[in-house]
């Protein structure tokens, strides 16, 4: 089996239950254990919200949280699958080797939690700094939690996170200001209008502020820099340890 393909059957799709795609996981250590980002699963984590994970086949597996770490730290989740047979699919091995620039890989994912699977050919463009390394590649929401491997396909060297996108936190905040905004003129509407000239004032700013929240939608979710982030897999390692995984 190539190397991509050997991947490609690690690999699933993250959903929440109306099957909508929130990012990406993959087998580890065994078929019945799933990891992604903590902050893929955050929902599940926090509330208890119903998630699968579906393979290329459309064999399916409710996820149930086993351990995860704090999202800004080492932000990842170990989840048991439990479900559909395993029969066919592979699971990633550890690689404790160090990471190094120029370093061959394999990275995996469902940009913007769509099928199909994407699996690619990239390489390292820094060493291990801390708990992150850069990558060559065309990272999208819904990468998060894919696995990247050595270029054999078969062991983990580290978790895809997010990608290098200058002004993601300026976006976030003004996001979150037009929400607010919309959401006190949609109240203010059904107490009052404001006319000036003619013109339904409150409608207007409504529509600016649509306007602005969809710009900020598609801007953030079509950009990428080509530079996707990794994180290593020293803690997730410690933790699967701790569970007895391996």
């Amino acid at each position: 089996m190539a190397a991509v393909d050997s991947l490609a059957n690690s690999t699933v799709r993250i959903v929440i239950a109306n099957g909508a795609g929130v990012g990406t996981g993959f087998h580890f250590l065994k078929p019945e254990i799933i990891v992604s980002n903590a902050h893929v699963v955050e929902h599940l984590i926090t509330s208890g919200t119903a998630m699968s994970a579906i393979a290329e086949d459309g064999r399916e597996w409710k996820l149930k949280i086993l351990s995860f770490s704090k999202p800004q730290e080492y932000d990842f989740a170990i989840m048991s699958a439990d479900g559909a047979k395993f029969d066919g699919r592979e699971f990633l091995s550890p690689d404790t080797s160090d990471i190094t620039r120029g370093r061959k890989i394999l990275y995996a994912g469902y940009p913007h939690g769509l099928d199909p699977l994407l699996v690619f050919h990239s390489e390292t463009g820094t060493a291990l700094k801390g708990r992150e390394f850069y990558f060559n590649g065309m990272i999208h929401g819904g990468n998060s939690g894919g696995p990247i491997t050595d270029e054999n396909g078969k062991s983990l060297l580290g978790i895809v996170t997010r990608r290098r996108f200058l002004g993601d936190s300026e976006m976030l905040a003004i996001d979150k200001e037009m929400r607010g905004l919309a959401a006190y003129l949609e109240q203010a509407g059904k107490q009052m209008t404001a006319q000036i000239m003619g013109v339904d004032f409150r409608l207007f700013a409504t529509a600016l502020s649509r306007v602005a929240l969809l710009t900020n939608d598609l801007i953030r979710a079509n950009s990428t820099t080509g530079i996707g982030i990794g994180l290593d897999t020293t803690e997730l390692l410690k933790k699967a340890r701790e569970l007895k995984l391996y």
